[in-house]
Order: structure tokens, then C-alpha cells, then sequence
């Protein structure tokens, strides 16, 4: 009789995240995200012997270098967890309202500009997890279709993964966002027909390694953040949407999607140059794909600049993500 191996399910995995206290000092998880991909990676540096020893070959032995882990995590948008990797991107999270609650997710712009870590815990087994620590999120988009829900990726760099106990998971019990609920808005108007669209919001992050004793990071850094827009409108008789490219309009950008009055996620620029404005065909119509770069200013930062801004409305009535 062949021996069996003990494969994992796919389907068993869960992704706990929670804020830290201390920067690299692990939390179990005060939240479970629902996800459609994830995937966590120890990078090591291999470095090669290669001193010549007098024989025809090259590679004599391998030393490890240093280390840190990345992490990609995509799937449907809630109005409470995508505010994790948001919140963790911009750093400023203003609570207002006696429920439904408003978070303002604005740029950290004092001190030194760098937003709360979390500890993240992969369970892909009965009783044990990967945990990664000191997870600083570099990027987060958003991708909106009218016949699907709405979808986000987001990115994030941390130390070297470590083994822990499986935690149980907690589940939002939120809807996610369909995208046909989304309104955009392009300089105030809603008289462009947006068929798609989608947000980048990212950070110049770097990965600082010192003479510390130690294999991992001394600092895994956030540096600048920037956004950007990709919309496809429907071309008109006026050329109202190519116009916006052409006259450097530079309007401002909603896209805001609405659940229920407690479910809502608004991100918002005030301000976009529009960089691209390609025609192309869409089946039987024509389309403008127009492509921005939001411009930093005081009215989306809640201090300093900032090039966006975003409005999520739930039931959480505290700070939990920064």
C-alpha cells in the first residue's frame, strides 16, 4: 500500500493581521482579511565563495546574507478591512461621527512620516502560522468594473517570516463592494460615463540593512507617496474627456462606492494632471483611457500635503488600523 502524502488545502488558509505596539514585535491578529490571492516570500540574499582555488570551476561554498520578507494580498473590498493596508499606507486615520463611523485616511506628514506596523499571520496548517512582523505596506490599488466587485491589491515588506500558533480567525461580516455602486466623479460632474477605473496609491519604501549583529532589516523605511489614476470614459461629440488631457484641466477625481449608510469608501483627489488620453476602440463604442498623476496639496493632507485622500464609513468606533 503507497504512503500518502499530507497535502494542505488551499482552501484552509487565512490571513489574521493586527497593529503593532513596538515596531518587529509580533500581535496576534485582531482582525482576519478575506482574500482571493496572497502570497507571502522570505527573500535572502545567497552570497557565493568564489575565491580562485586552482581548479576550472567557479562556486566553493554559499554564505546567507540578509533577509526580509514581502507579501502581495489581493481580493474583494470591505468598508472595514480595506482599511489595513489604507490606513497603513497613509498613516492618519480621524475618527468622527457616533455611528456610523468616519475614518479620514490622510498622509502622516509629522514626525518622521512613517505609519504604524502590523504583524500579519499566514495559517495555512492545524496548529501552526507563518508570522510576519514589522510589515510596512508599500502599495495599494484599487481596480473598479462595472460587472464585478470591486477588487484591491496591496504590497508590503517586513522581516523574515517566523512560526506561530494558528490563531482563530475573525471575519468582517460586511459585504463587499460591488462596483456598479461605485460614482465616479471627474471634476465635480457626473456626466462622464466612467466604465472602468483604477487607484495607485504607493511609497518610495527602502529596505536599510545595518552592521547590527543581525540578518534582518534595521529599518524597512516609507518614503515619498504618490498616486495615480487610470479611467475609461466614454468618448462624446465634445471630446470632453480628451479635453481634459489637451487643456491640462487638471480636475479632481471620486470615485466613492456605497454599500448601506454604514459601508462606504470614498478616495478622493483634489487635483489630477491628466498624462495620457489614448482612444481606443470598445467593442461597437469608442473609449478614452485616461491616465493621471494626482498633484499634492493641503486639502486632502490632514496636515502638510497629500495627493489623496480616502473616506471610509463603518461601524468601527475606534482607531484600530494606525
Amino acid at each position: 500500500m503507497p504512503t500518502f502524502a499530507a497535502a494542505l488545502p488551499v482552501a484552509r488558509q487565512s490571513f489574521g493581521i493586527a497593529k503593532e505596539v513596538t515596531k518587529g514585535t509580533y500581535v496576534v491578529p485582531s482582525a482576519s482579511l478575506p482574500y482571493d490571492t496572497f502570497s507571502p516570500e522570505d527573500k535572502i540574499a545567497t552570497l557565493m565563495n568564489v575565491g580562485l582555488r586552482g581548479s576550472m570551476t567557479e562556486t566553493y561554498g554559499a554564505v546567507q546574507g540578509v533577509g526580509n520578507s514581502e507579501l502581495s494580498v489581493g481580493g474583494a473590498v470591505y468598508a472595514d478591512t480595506i482599511g489595513w493596508p489604507l490606513a497603513g499606507l497613509l498613516g492618519v486615520d480621524t475618527v468622527t461621527g457616533s455611528g456610523p463611523y468616519v475614518h479620514a485616511l490622510t498622509l502622516l506628514n509629522t514626525g518622521t512620516g512613517q505609519p504604524t506596523s502590523h504583524s500579519i499571520t499566514w495559517g495555512y496548517q492545524a496548529t501552526s502560522a507563518r508570522a510576519l512582523t514589522a510589515v510596512q505596506w508599500n502599495s495599494v490599488e484599487i481596480q473598479y468594473t462595472a460587472k464585478d466587485l470591486a477588487k484591491f491589491t496591496a504590497k508590503a515588506s517586513g522581516l523574515l517570516t517566523t512560526t506561530q500558533t494558528n490563531p482563530t480567525p475573525s471575519y468582517t461580516t460586511l459585504p463587499p463592494f460591488a462596483a456598479w455602486s461605485c460614482v465616479a466623479t471627474i471634476n465635480g460632474a457626473t456626466t462622464y460615463t466612467v466604465t472602468e477605473a483604477t487607484v495607485t496609491i504607493s511609497r518610495k519604501e527602502e529596505i536599510i540593512n545595518g552592521l547590527t549583529g543581525l540578518q534582518s532589516p534595521a529599518e524597512i523605511f516609507e518614503g515619498p507617496l504618490s498616486c495615480t489614476w487610470k479611467l475609461s470614459v466614454l468618448a462624446d461629440a465634445s471630446d470632453t474627456a480628451m479635453l481634459l488631457y489637451l487643456n491640462n484641466t487638471q480636475p479632481s477625481v471620486d470615485l466613492t462606492m456605497t454599500a448601506s449608510t454604514s459601508a462606504i469608501l470614498e478616495v478622493h483627489s483634489t487635483s489630477v494632471a491628466m498624462t495620457a488620453a489614448t482612444p481606443k476602440d470598445s467593442g461597437s463604442i469608442i473609449e478614452i483611457d485616461l491616465a493621471g498623476t494626482a498633484l499634492a496639496n493641503t486639502t486632502d493632507g490632514s496636515s502638510g500635503y497629500s495627493p489623496v485622500k480616502c473616506t471610509l464609513t463603518n461601524s468601527i468606533a475606534t482607531s484600530v488600523w494606525v
